[in-house]
Order: C-alpha cells, then structure tokens, then sequence
C-alpha cells in the first residue's frame, strides 16, 4: 500500500495503517528533527509533529505525496523550535541517560579503541562543519544526507525551485568541505 493508501485507510477507522506510517517515517523524521534542533528537543518535537499529523489528518489530501506533506509538518516544528530558541546552540552529541550520542552510533561493536576514537573525531569534525551551515543550508543537506530525500522532494518540501535547494546544497557542502579541510 502506498503511503496515501495508508493514510486513508488510518481516516477511514484503520488505527494500524497509522503504525505503519509511524514505522516507516520514525527514523527520517525523528533524524531530521535532531539535526535541526538537538538530541535534547528532539523527543518533545518529533511528538509534536505526529500529533499534528493526527489532528491535521483531515486536511491531508491525495494532491500531494504523504511524505512530503508529513516532511512540511516536521519542518515548520523545527522552525517554531527555533525561532522560540534564538541563538540556541545545537548539539548532537549531547546526552541523556538512556540514550546513545550520534559519535557512538558511528562506532561498529567491532571497531578497535583506535577506530572508535576515529569514529569520535570524525562525528565531532562532521557535527562543527553543519554548525558553521545557514539555516537553509542545514536544512537541505539534513534532508538530503540524513532523510534520504531527493532534491526534487526537498524543493517541494521546502516550497523553493529546484535550482534553489541545488544552490544551496552545494554552497553548503562547500563550506562544509572548508570546515573539515583539515581533518581530511
């Protein structure tokens, strides 16, 4: 079933069909959300966004794909988060107990102390480079690298022409590239 399957079969009484949805879209959107705005807003944002979802249901229709309305929904929580949160600093590497950091993520059960500590250095080197991005920057390299979403998703998610996200994936990557000269 497609996502527009799904969700309107969750409309017509199928509370499962919404799981399924949940299930397919929790990595993306929940990896967003911390990109964006930090581990440690994450939980309360990415709930927020579903229950928006839920509330907003009825306003959903088949004109357009799912993801990127569910996408538009995630984006506008991390903008509200951030325009409440002026000046901010984002961190994903800051813990809770209970929770892994990004850097322990990267690192294989495997993984040698050496390369763990590489691994370290290298979420450390990728997470100062993002910070040095604009917003808008961010936000499309966070899509594209982290959500998996193509250039013609991210345009239509963001409202800009494609051409725009281009522009502003590849000035991003170039500072980016920059920030890490260094370490490469």
């Amino acid at each position: 079933m497609s996502d527009e399957d799904l969700f309107r079969a969750y409309k017509n009484g199928n509370v499962d069909a919404f799981g399924e949805i949940m299930n397919k879209y929790k990595g993306p959107i929940y990896n967003y959300i911390v990109r964006m705005t930090g581990r440690r807003a994450a939980d309360d944002i990415f709930q927020e966004v579903f229950i928006k979802v839920l509330e907003k249901a009825s306003s959903y229709t088949s004109k357009g794909k799912f993801s990127h309305w569910l996408f538009s929904i995630a984006r506008n929580a991390a903008l509200d988060w951030h325009r409440k949160n002026k000046g901010r600093e984002v961190s994903l590497d800051s813990k809770e107990e209970g929770q892994f950091s990004y850097s322990e993520k990267l690192a294989d059960k495997k993984d040698s102390p050496e390369e763990v500590m590489e691994k370290n250095e290298i979420s450390r080197t990728i997470e100062a480079a993002l910070g040095k991005l604009s917003y808008e920057q961010k936000e499309i390299f966070c899509l594209r690298c982290y959500s998996g979403l193509n250039f013609r998703e991210i345009s239509e998610i963001l409202n800009i022409p494609i051409g725009t996200a281009l522009a502003r994936m590849s000035r991003g990557m170039e500072k980016m590239r920059k920030e890490m000269e260094g370490f490469l």
